[in-house]
């Protein structure tokens, strides 16, 4: 009996030892992790104060503005009459631009640009932060590069405000860009954003704005667009050179697969894009997924012929 105690005890004894290294293991472990997560949270706190200090001190060394006077940032055509009160010429300084009010934009060109550019417009405060985080993450897990995040008020501010800078990516101009899309949200109304914003992109063929463009391609006001041409319209701003309805080519690279819209001019030819094509159903199917257009009246769109309606 006292040899088989004895081979227990030895067995016993030869167990503790074993049993607290495990739980010093254990323990080791625990603390380390406790460690990490409080260290994470002291650089956490530190970083996001140095971004703020950088933030706060970035927006008070810029520019203020007045949202309240928007247009009298735009340049606008002026015209030379006859004593009969006919146009006889129009001066322009950075291509054609004539501003007019959100009642007098089609509601089918307000609908469009809303779509395919920022379909919760009249929902954010400036920010689509879902559609941030989609594009953070795309850019993380599938190596996409950042973009396509600006809302319209973004889009704005950037083109009134950094309109130099625009094509930077650095971390002030973003920054920048943000603080003045809350500014605009803070004293104007969506209604009055919207229609600045209309008044005020490049939509090729020399024109700024909505109206512009409407007389350049369509020979008819913005209030009077139709579906098929708003949807064309909201197309443009994305890459005007590829998704313009029209391009000017000189004479001499005319050929017999150009559909030609005007070849009065003695040097050049305006002639039909097809690049517009594409554009333009992605335009329509977001207008009919996000309930502006019924399913009837996307497939009419979509079986238009383009080359009449210019």
């Amino acid at each position: 009996m006292s040899t088989q105690n004895t081979e227990n005890q030895n067995k016993n004894s030869s167990n503790k030892p074993r049993r607290k290294k495990k739980r010093k293991k254990r323990n080791g472990f625990l603390t380390f992790l406790k460690w990490f997560i409080l260290i994470g949270i002291i650089v956490g706190l530190v970083g996001t104060g140095a971004l703020l200090a950088y933030v706060n001190n970035l927006v008070s060394n810029t520019a203020a503005i007045d949202p309240s006077r928007v247009n009298d940032l735009l340049d606008e055509n002026s015209v030379i009459l006859d004593p009969e009160g006919r146009v006889l010429e129009t001066i322009q300084k950075d291509g054609l631009r004539t501003i007019i009010k959100y009642d007098d934009i089609s509601p089918y060109t307000i609908n469009a640009f809303v779509a395919v550019e920022d379909k919760t417009f009249f929902e954010h405060n400036g920010f689509n932060f879902v559609r941030m985080v989609g594009a953070v993450r795309d850019a993380v897990f599938k190596g996409k590069r950042v973009q396509g995040t600006s809302t319209i008020t973004q889009q704005l501010a950037r083109n009134l405000y950094l309109f130099d800078t625009r094509s930077e990516r650095s971390l002030d101009r973003k920054i920048k860009e943000a603080y003045y899309a809350i500014e605009l949200e803070n004293f104007l109304t969506k209604e009055q954003i919207i229609e600045t914003y209309l008044n005020t992109i490049y939509l090729g063929s020399n024109s700024n704005g909505v109206e512009a463009a409407a007389h350049a391609y369509f020979s008819k006001d913005a209030k009077d667009l139709d579906l098929v041409e708003s949807a064309i319209l909201a197309g443009i701003p994305s890459s005007p050179y590829n998704y313009a309805p029209v391009r000017t080519i000189k004479k001499v690279n005319v050929t017999e697969d150009h559909y030609i819209i005007d070849d009065s001019d003695d040097l050049y030819t305006i002639v039909y894009n097809p690049g517009v094509e594409k554009r333009y159903e992605t335009v329509l199917y977001l207008m009919k997924a996000n309930g502006y257009i019924s399913e009837s009246e996307y497939q009419d769109a979509v079986s238009i012929d383009l080359r009449t309606r210019l």
